[in-house]
C-alpha cells in the first residue's frame, strides 16, 4: 500500500472487519497514569519519510497551501506510521509501514521522537510479512528506554493503543483487550483484538496493558476504529526465524479479461542484517519475481483456454469488425472470446482540432488521442512531458488541498519510459509519471497511430508500479484496433518506421496527393488513381486489422482497407477480406456469408441505394492457383465495394466497380 500525505495506510486483515452502519459503542478502560504515559511517549516514535519535491509539477493556479495546518505545511517529513523501542538500538514497526516506504519508493526511512530529532534507519534485522512486523536499528544510537513487556495479557484487561494517529503526532487511546482470533492462513498464532481506537498512522505502535507493559504491536484497524488487531509481543521477542526476513504471503492472481485465477504462495527468506537500501532492493526483486512467476504460471495453466486458443476463439478469428477506438478482447459470459465495444465516458476537444475519446473496454480505461494537427506526431513519442501535458488538457487530474481541488497542468517528464512489442509485433510505449505530492502514479501504454495514439491508462498507488506495467503488457496482446487518419497524417507516419508494427514491414504504401494511392502486401495489391474519387490531403485512409487463422497459424493482418474521398467516409473504395464463419458464429453475424459465396444479392454487383449514397459490391476472384478462396467451401473471400455520395445509375455504378476491381490484384 502507498502512503497518503499526513496519514499512514493500515491494512484490514479480515473481511469481517468491514461493517456497515454506525459503530457500536465499545467498552473502555481507565487512562494510563501520568508517569506511565510519559514513559510510553518517550519510547514511541513516528516513522517518517522526506516529502518529495514538487519537481516539474505545474497547476492551473497557485496552490492554496495556507489552508493546510501550519505544522503540516512546514514539516519537511511525511509521517507514515509508528515505531517503538525494543532494546539497545532495536526498534520495531509494522512490516507494511516499511514495505509502503520501500515500494513507494523512498531511499531513506527515519523515526522522529518527541523533540523532533530525525534518526535514519540503518539496518533491518527481522521481518515477517505474515506477522506484519519489522525490527530495525538506527545509524546513530539514541538513549531510548524500552517499555516492560507482558506476554500473557488477560482478556478483558485494559488496552492502550499508542501511535501516530492520522499523522498528527503520538496519541494514547484507551480500551479493552477483547479477545483473540487465529490468523487466517494456518491458525499458527492468535491475533489480539482490542477496542481502543486506532486510526491510520497507528500501524507499528505499541499496545499496552493497564500497567504500561507492551502486549502487542498494532497492525490492523477496522473502518469504525474499534475492532482492531495487534500481534502479540511474544511473536517478536521469540521469532521463528532470527536474523531473517520471512516473505511469507498467499495471494490470488487473475486477469481482467477472463474468469481465471490461481492461488500463489510466496515463501522466501532473506538473510539479515542488511542495510535498508540493500534490503529494499532484495525485497523489490523478490516480490516482483513473485508477481511475474505467478502471472506466468496462471497463463501456463490456462494456456489452452486463452485467446487465440481453443474452440471458443474461432468466432473472433472469423470476424473483421471495424474498431474506431481501441477495444480489449475478453471472454464473454458464454465462454466465447470477443472484442468488447468501448463504452464512451467522455469526449473532450483538444483545441483547435484534436480530441480525446475516453472509454472503458473489458473494465480497462482506454483512450483515443487524436492530436491537434499542429502537433508533430514524432514529438508525442520523443517528449514525454509534451505528451502528458496534451493529455491533461482533456483529462483533468487534480490535487486536493484542504477542501479545494486544483487542476494539474503538467506532471513533467516521465519517471520511466520504455518500448514494448506485443506478440503480434505492435510497438507500444510504456511511460510512468509520479505525482510527487502523493504516492500515486499514472501509467500510460501508447500504441502510435498516424493521427495520435491509442492508450491504455491506469492511475494507481506507486507501490503497484511493477504489477500495473506487467498487466498493461499482457493486455497489449489482446488489443483490437485499426488505423484511420487523413492522408496528411499517413504521410508523416510513413516517415517514422520506428513507430510501425512489424507487419508493416511487408506492407508498402505510396501516397501521391492529387494523383494516386498504391498499396502492396503479401495478400493483395492496390493501385487507385483519382478517377473514382479525389485524393486530397484530408482524404481518409482506414485500415482495419483483425485476428484470423492462416494455414493454422493466427495472424494479425488487414481485414478491411478503405480509401475515402471525405473525412466522413461517404465516398469510398473498400477491399474487405471475409473469413468463413465459425460453427459458433451467431446467425446474424453469419447471414452475409452464403450470399458472398454465391456471389449474389449485395455481393453480386447489385446496386444499393440509401439516400444520399449509392453503393455496389462484388466478390473478387483470386487468380492464384490453388487459392483457398477458390474452393467450393472457401476459407475466405475478398469483396470490393464502391460508394458515392450521390445518385448514380446502374451503368455508372458498374463502371465504377469495374474500375475499382481492376485496381486490385489478389496474391493469396
Amino acid at each position: 500500500m502507498s502512503a497518503v500525505p499526513g496519514k499512514c495506510p493500515i491494512r484490514v486483515i479480515a473481511v469481517g472487519l468491514i461493517v456497515a452502519g454506525l459503530a457500536a459503542p465499545c467498552a473502555s478502560a481507565a487512562a494510563l497514569g501520568a508517569a506511565l504515559e510519559k514513559k510510553a511517549r518517550a519510547a514511541t516514535f513516528e516513522v517518517v519519510v522526506p516529502k518529495r519535491p514538487e519537481g516539474a509539477l505545474r497547476y492551473e493556479r497557485p496552490l492554496p497551501l495556507e489552508l493546510i495546518p501550519f505544522a503540516i505545511r512546514q514539516d519537511p517529513y511525511q509521517p507514515i506510521g509508528t515505531a517503538f523501542v525494543l532494546g539497545d538500538n532495536r526498534f520495531v514497526t509494522a512490516a507494511h509501514v516499511l514495505v509502503a516506504a520501500i515500494t513507494a519508493p523512498y531511499e531513506t526511512v527515519s523515526i522522529r521522537g518527541q523533540g523532533g530529532a530525525i534518526h535514519e534507519i540503518a539496518e533491518i534485522h527481522q521481518l515477517s510479512l505474515a506477522e506484519d512486523y519489522a525490527v530495525f536499528s538506527l545509524r546513530d544510537a539514541i538513549a531510548a528506554r524500552p517499555l516492560p513487556v507482558n506476554t500473557s495479557a488477560a482478556i478483558g484487561g485494559a488496552a492502550h493503543a499508542i501511535g501516530n494517529a492520522l499523522g498528527e503526532g503520538i496519541v494514547i487511546r484507551d480500551g479493552l483487550l477483547t479477545s483473540e482470533t487465529p490468523e487466517e492462513r494456518d491458525g499458527a498464532w492468535n491475533w489480539l483484538r482490542f477496542s481502543a481506537a486506532a486510526s491510520p498512522g497507528n500501524s507499528g505502535g505499541p499496545l499496552l496493558d493497564g500497567k504500561g507493559r507492551v502486549i502487542g504491536i498494532v497492525v490492523a484497524v477496522s473502518p469504525n476504529e474499534n475492532l482492531n488487531y495487534a500481534l502479540p509481543i511474544g511473536r517478536i521477542l521469540n521469532p521463528e526465524f532470527k536474523s531473517a526476513a520471512r516473505l511469507n504471503t498467499r495471494q490470488s492472481f487473475g486477469v481482467p479479461i477472463a474468469p481465471i485465477s490461481i492461488v500463489a504462495t510466496l515463501d522466501e527468506t532473506i538473510a539479515l542484517p542488511m542495510s535498508y537500501r540493500e534490503f529494499a532492493s532484495a525485497f523489490v526483486k523478490a516480490t516482483n519475481d513473485f508477481y511475474d512467476d505467478s502471472l506466468a504460471e496462471l497463463l501456463r495453466q490456462h494456456h489452452d483456454r486463452l485467446f487465440p486458443h481453443g474452440e471458443n476463439s474461432r468466432r473472433l478469428l472469423a470476424k473483421g469488425n471495424w474498431a474506431a477506438t481501441l477495444q480489449i478482447v475478453s471472454q464473454q459470459a458464454n465462454g466465447e472470446w470477443d472484442q468488447v465495444p468501448a463504452t464512451r465516458t467522455a469526449d473532450v476537444t483538444l483545441p483547435p482540432d484534436g480530441e480525446l475519446n475516453i472509454a472503458l473496454s473489458s473494465g480497462v480505461a482506454v483512450v483515443k488521442l487524436r492530436k491537434p494537427s499542429a502537433v508533430p506526431l514524432a514529438d508525442l513519442f520523443r517528449d514525454s512531458q509534451a505528451f502528458m501535458d496534451l493529455l491533461l488538457k482533456g483529462m483533468p487530474l487534480t490535487r486536493p488541498v484542504a477542501d479545494q481541488m486544483v487542476r494539474i497542468t503538467s506532471l513533467g517528464p516521465a519517471d520511466s519510459d520504455e518500448w514494448h512489442t506485443d506478440r503480434h509485433g505492435r510497438k507500444w510505449q510504456l511511460r510512468t509519471w509520479h505525482f510527487g505530492f502523493a504516492d500515486v502514479i499514472a501509467s500510460v501504454l501508447a500504441l502510435p497511430k498516424p493521427d495520435g495514439a491509442d492508450l491504455i491508462l491506469q492511475i494507481a498507488p506507486s507501490g503497484l508500479r511493477h504489477g500495473i506495467a506487467a498487466q498493461m503488457r499482457f493486455l497489449s496482446d489482446y488489443a483490437y484496433t485499426g488505423y484511420a487518419a487523413p492522408l496528411r497524417d499517413w504521410q508523416a507516419f510513413l516517415t517514422l518506421p520506428e513507430l510501425h508494427p512489424e507487419s508493416f514491414k511487408s506492407h508498402r504504401l505510396e501516397l501521391a496527393i492529387g494523383k494516386r494511392i498504391k498499396f502492396s502486401s503479401t495478400r493483395f495489391r492496390l493501385d487507385l488513381d483519382d478517377w473514382l474519387q479525389d485524393i486530397r490531403e484530408d482524404s481518409r485512409l482506414s485500415i482495419q486489422f483483425a485476428y484470423y487463422l492462416d494455414d493454422g497459424a493466427v495472424q494479425w493482418d488487414i481485414a478491411n482497407f478503405l480509401v475515402s474521398e471525405d473525412p466522413m467516409e461517404e465516398t469510398y473504395v473498400k477491399i474487405s477480406r471475409w473469413s468463413k464463419p465459425a460453427p459458433t458464429t451467431p446467425p446474424d453475424e453469419a447471414r452475409s456469408w452464403p450470399d458472398i459465396v454465391a456471389r449474389k444479392g449485395n455481393y453480386g454487383g447489385v446496386p444499393q441505394y440509401e439516400w444520399p449514397v449509392s453503393k455496389i459490391a462484388r466478390v473478387l476472384d483470386s487468380k492464384v492457383p490453388g487459392s483457398p478462396s477458390a474452393k467450393a467451401d472457401p476459407d475466405f473471400l475478398y469483396v470490393v465495394t464502391v460508394q458515392v455520395k450521390q445518385y448514380a445509375g446502374v451503368e455508372d455504378l458498374n463502371t465504377m466497380l469495374k474500375r475499382a476491381m481492376d485496381a486490385v490484384e489478389l496474391l493469396e
